[in-house]
């Protein structure tokens, strides 16, 4: 019995003059934050402007293969397992990490070899025509891409060092890297440069912005007048640790004298319980408790973001940046740190501003909640800009220009190959 997942594919009704492609993704085994978003959102765009035949290998069972399922999308459950972890963390874990290297190395190298088996059970990789893997912390997808030879995309969507440190399951693994990859996808400048001096081949490295699903972002055309222009509301988003930065905001608020500037301040995402109570203990400790509150994680973001006036992204170290993007579209006046890709993707007091240090960050929004139409200006600013340049419209095309090219030069080394064997 053939047990293997069915690609079948409604004929198109435009783009009829270009081969259909079938894309194996790779998923990473966390399910939610960012990068799961992405991967969803541009199969989605691929297979509607381009009719590309998606499956996706998951790592995990619940919440991705959920989403998978309802936009009948087919998949695969391989279980595997990252080839590069965080590297970062208290000293206890540290420690950890170093005396269990060897056992990582084995859970690693068991549940590879059965998301192999797994893949290969469940796949029909003859009509595979390309393999993209998401994340960079998995390697699964160039081992598959060297097994069945296929060409493969690897998206790097992080920095190798700064927020987490990277540490990984293989000596030279930029070497390791380079030999199973036909073109490194990376999300920014920033990115890139950071990657290519670490030791991954420049030459495959190409940039594609990330985009996202803008058209969602419900605009906030009442930006500085919510709550009777009293009280101005700033939302911070993203996973709630350390590397994030929102202690930074948690420090310039305390700076702010609440009786002349007062704002309320929601925090969206998860932590661990230990992180996001010694945060919350911060609050306490600076009377800021009326103002500010943890949400915990929120699935429809985009939709609530019209509710604030102010979007702060204090991570210094953001590959991309997605929700910098996200808060742009939504008419929230933008700030985040100048380190890192912040300055990619907006200019500094025109489409949102750029901070050094918590004193600049608490000055900064002083001087927002006093000059509103500055404020309402940079925001429209922004708004314009990030539609313009990161809707993911424009990154699908561009990722599938990508997907073609990789292709044709696979086939072109394929029938050299045939040629030279027929030559000897």
């Amino acid at each position: 019995m053939d047990r293997r997942i069915r690609m079948n594919h409604t004929p198109a009704t435009e783009h009829t003059d270009r081969k259909t492609l079938h894309v194996l993704y790779i998923a990473d085994q966390y399910e939610t934050g960012g990068a799961a978003e992405a991967l969803t959102e541009l199969i989605l765009q691929l297979r509607e402007q381009y009719q590309i035949v998606p499956v996706v290998l998951t790592a995990a069972g619940n919440t991705m293969a959920e989403k998978l399922r309802q936009y009948h999308i087919p998949y695969c459950y391989g279980g595997h397992r990252q080839f590069a972890f965080n590297g970062t963390g208290t000293w206890s874990r540290r420690l950890r990490i170093v005396l269990l290297r060897p056992l990582y190395y084995l859970r690693y190298y068991i549940a590879n070899k059965r998301a192999v088996y797994h893949a290969g059970a469940g796949i029909d990789f003859e009509k595979i025509d390309l393999i993209h893997t998401n994340v960079n912390r998995n390697d699964i997808g160039g081992v598959l891409a060297k097994k069945y030879n296929k060409p493969h995309i690897w998206h790097l969507r992080e920095h190798s060092e700064g927020h987490f440190r990277l540490v990984f399951n293989k000596r030279r693994p930029f070497d390791y890297m380079n030999g199973i990859t036909d073109c490194f996808l990376s999300v920014s400048q920033s990115v890139k440069k950071e990657w290519a001096r670490r030791g991954l081949d420049e030459n495959k490295i190409r940039v594609i912005y990330d985009g996202a699903d803008l058209g969602r972002c419900k605009c906030n055309k009442n930006n500085g007048k919510i709550l009777g222009k009293r009280y101005l509301k700033i939302v911070c988003a993203g996973e709630i640790r350390k590397e994030k930065g929102q202690e930074q905001l948690i420090q310039a608020l305390a700076l702010l004298d609440f009786t002349k500037t007062p704002f309320v301040t929601d925090f969206y995402g998860e932590g661990s319980e230990q992180y996001v109570d010694s945060l919350k203990e911060m609050v306490r400790k600076r009377g800021l408790s009326r103002f500010v509150r943890f949400r915990g994680y929120c699935s429809s973001l985009k939709s609530i973001m019209k509710n604030y006036d102010i979007g702060v992204n204090p991570s210094a170290a953001e590959g991309f940046g997605r929700v910098t993007v996200e808060y742009m579209a939504c008419g929230l006046c933008t700030l985040t740190g100048a380190g890192g890709v912040g300055r990619e993707i907006l200019t500094d007091r025109v489409t949102g501003y750029l901070y050094h240090d918590v004193q600049e960050l608490a000055d900064i929004l002083a001087g927002l909640y006093e000059t509103r139409d500055m404020m309402r200006q940079t925001a429209e600013r922004g708004r314009a800009h990030a539609m313009e340049q990161f809707d993911i419209r424009k990154n699908t095309e561009k990722i599938y220009q990508l997907y073609q090219e990789c292709v044709a030069d696979r086939h072109k080394v394929s029938r050299r190959k045939i040629y030279d064997n027929k030559k000897k």
